[in-house]
């Protein structure tokens, strides 16, 4: 834009130029047609006068040099005004210019100051942004911790209650004849006998084939090939010869594996079924 302010000044300089010249050449035209004029009357009056001008022929010499002369000085004059009228517009544009790149310069250096600031000011912004995400996000961590650390002591509480009932239920089974404490104990899903069942063979079976010791003494108390037998049925895994699935009444959705005799003596109800209840609907859940 400036390039353009610049360039429509110069033109309008030019254009100033031409009609300045013009004038002064129209006057040049106008001076020497007033000399032809006046030359051509001396003619008629040198005509008219011959006698007086052989006299004053030399004074007529004389002023015509002197004229002759001035006319020249005059020239020579306007043309040393016109020169420097143009060496002071070309100054003068000399001047503009180096004002016009100056003032560009200071307007790129603010613009650049300018970015600069602004990027300063993002940057600022950023890592305000930045500090504020850190300070949230280690305040979530922190409840996450706490509420860990409450999830991790409550199920500790839980354990320990478990462990406790347990105990005491242990302490309750030693008075009772036969081999009571269970072999194999499962937490199951759902509220159905039969899925309780299924799911806890499935996983006597898993745990039976990924330790082959503990297969082995399995076979050797219940006097049978386990996994055979459980894998004979047609209809899914059968139970293991002489053990049946018992729901603790202490430990909601925990099925353990029990001899028939013991589950099913009347000696033991008392504390297998507390009240006429087992675990399954204690903990109501529905019986199908």
């Amino acid at each position: 834009m400036a390039v353009n302010e610049q360039s429509n000044h110069a033109r309008a300089q030019e254009q100033q130029q031409a009609k300045e010249t013009e004038k002064k050449q129209e006057v040049l035209r106008n001076d020497e047609h007033q000399k032809s004029v006046a030359a051509e009357a001396k003619v008629n009056e040198a005509k008219l006068r011959h006698e007086e001008e052989q006299r004053k022929r030399h004074e007529g010499q004389a002023a015509q040099r002197a004229a002759e002369q001035q006319q020249q000085e005059q020239v020579k004059g306007a043309a040393e005004r016109e020169a420097g009228i143009k060496i002071h517009q070309a100054k003068e544009q000399d001047r503009k210019k180096a004002e016009s790149e100056r003032l560009t310069k200071e307007q790129e250096k603010e613009a650049t100051q300018k970015a600069e600031r602004d990027r300063s000011n993002q940057e600022t912004q950023r890592k305000e942004v930045e500090e504020r995400q850190q300070r949230e996000q280690q305040r979530v961590k922190v409840e996450v911790e706490q509420t860990k650390q409450k999830d991790a002591e409550q199920l500790k509480a839980k354990e320990v209650e478990q462990r406790r009932k347990l105990e005491d239920e242990a302490k309750q089974k030693k008075e009772v004849k036969g081999e009571f404490e269970p072999f194999f104990r499962v937490n199951v899903e759902g509220d159905a006998r039969d899925s309780h069942r299924n799911q806890a063979n499935r996983e006597l079976e898993r745990m039976l084939m990924a330790e082959p010791t503990t297969e082995a003494e399995y076979n050797k108390k219940l006097g049978h090939n386990v996994l055979e037998h459980m894998r004979s049925g047609s209809n899914g895994l059968k139970n293991p010869l002489n053990v049946e699935w018992h729901h603790s009444p202490s430990l909601p959705n925990t099925v353990e594996m029990m001899r028939k005799e013991v589950h099913r003596d009347s000696e033991n109800a008392s504390i297998l079924h507390p009240d006429g209840r087992g675990g399954h609907s204690r903990h109501n859940q529905k019986i199908r």
